[in-house]
């Protein structure tokens, strides 16, 4: 199967996680019809097509199918927030731009050059730019490449500790908080809920409670919890890959 080179969005915290070198791995909800365990000797996994017809199909069969968003080998270019920038600033069109800004302040030009964000270049300092959604942004604006290594299918719950961080959630969060029992165990750590949900889900500091999974699982319900919440324990793609430019 030849390689793709395809698009993947990533939030702003996720993008800090990848260049850090503290996420490898990302999970995306599976959108087949009614997928589940296959009953049929042989088979993994079953799903329905748009004429409501079962297919079942062993793993390898599945991650090799036109169903799967990527496949190893695939190289993904990472989509992140951005604003379209000309000569004399701001431009109107993404076409028209000369160069992007994203939202750390690093610069992408066309023609490949890339000028790191300065350290006084708080996200705060870009507040008057017009900053557009991933959906947007043009191939050359982009300054990170990964390398699918592999692709595996599983339950979103199924997720381990060390997955976990590889996910990209910080280990421990050391930044104060209000000093109110857990609710969950009952004991003497503390909860928040006044940081970003991005950023890691770190509302629970507990020792009893504050795993690597919980936080995935809270990262989890604060973006996908509309559409596939945690409880439901959606199918997931696991994708792991491996950062393979960053500028």
């Amino acid at each position: 199967m030849p390689v793709a080179d395809r698009p993947i969005i990533f939030s702003a915290d996720s993008v800090r996680a990848i260049l850090d070198g503290r996420k490898t791995q990302t999970r995306r909800v599976v959108k087949l019809r009614e997928f589940q365990r296959s009953d049929t000797p042989g088979y993994d996994y079953t799903f329905r097509d748009i004429q409501l017809r079962w297919h079942d199909y062993r793993e390898g069969g599945l991650l090799a199918s036109k169903r799967v968003p990527f496949h190893a080998g695939d190289r993904l270019w990472v989509k992140e927030t951005f604003t379209p920038c000309g000569r004399g600033g701001s431009a109107s069109t993404v076409s028209e731009s000369t160069f992007a800004v994203l939202r750390d302040g690093t610069q992408v030009y066309r023609d490949g050059v890339i000028v790191p964000a300065l350290p006084q270049y708080a996200e705060g300092a870009f507040s008057g730019l017009k900053w557009r959604s991933p959906i947007y942004m043009p191939r050359y604006a982009s300054r990170l490449t990964l390398a699918v290594l592999s692709v595996r299918v599983e339950r979103v719950q199924d997720i381990t500790e060390e997955d976990a961080l590889a996910e990209g959630v910080p280990e421990d969060d050391d930044r104060p908080l209000p000093g109110f029992p857990c609710p969950k165990c009952g004991g003497d750590g503390t909860i928040m809920t006044g940081y970003p949900p991005d950023y890691g889900a770190t509302w629970i500091d507990c020792g009893a409670c504050d795993t690597a999974t919980k936080r995935f699982s809270l990262m989890w319900g604060a973006i996908n919890g509309k559409r596939a919440p945690w409880a439901s324990n959606p199918w997931v793609w696991v994708i792991e890959f491996r950062k393979v430019t960053d500028g």
